[in-house]
């Protein structure tokens, strides 16, 4: 958030969301650039277009993946395919930020799995973390992506202890985390 072009929406409200990822962001970068929205999925993931159309770098959170549902038709039909439409003249660097899966308790819809949805349709980056330093390291990867990232944070991990050291990886650094026979070898 410190460069200039970087933006957030949430959608959270004032408790920084359900899992407090965003806590003391407003704070610390003002609400000129950290603001609260309506819960409006489609108008948020709308407003987050409009802005990357006009330079800026959107992170969009929804509080849990079935809340997204609203948003879909925005997601898949305009931010996945504005590239292609306009031949490479504009790219949309859009980070969306949505919790998924089970293991927090919630029924109707707070544990859904709707990644393949999204990793299905063309034009998005889709990306899960494994661990808290993956979650930054992938955070920070996505929003200096010049694409459309689909963000998605395990529910039952985003509680987990943040790493003691933020560093971020270099890009070449992907791959598993450490050498094993079962990835390796034959």
């Amino acid at each position: 958030m410190t460069r200039p072009s970087w933006s957030s929406v949430r959608t959270s409200g004032r408790s920084a969301g359900c899992f407090r990822v965003t806590d003391g962001l407003a704070a610390a970068f003002g609400e000129a650039r950290v603001f609260d929205t309506p819960l409006a999925e489609s108008g948020i993931v709308g407003t987050a277009i409009g802005m990357a159309m006009n330079g800026l770098r959107p992170v969009v959170e929804m509080q849990f993946d079935a809340f997204a549902y609203p948003a879909f038709e925005q997601i898949t039909s305009h931010l996945a395919k504005l590239r292609n439409r306009t031949r490479g003249r504009m790219s949309l660097p859009i980070v969306i930020r949505i919790p998924y899966g089970g293991g927090i308790g919630g029924v109707e819809h707070h544990c859904d799995s709707s990644e393949a949805y999204y990793t299905h349709t063309a034009g998005l980056r889709v990306v899960t973390p494994a661990t808290p330093g993956d979650a930054y390291a992938l955070l920070r990867q996505a929003i200096d992506c010049p694409d459309p990232v689909i963000f998605l944070d395990p529910n039952a991990a985003t509680g987990r202890k943040r790493p003691r050291s933020w560093t971020t990886p270099p890009r070449s650094s992907t791959g598993p985390p450490c050498a094993g026979r079962a990835l390796t070898s034959p």
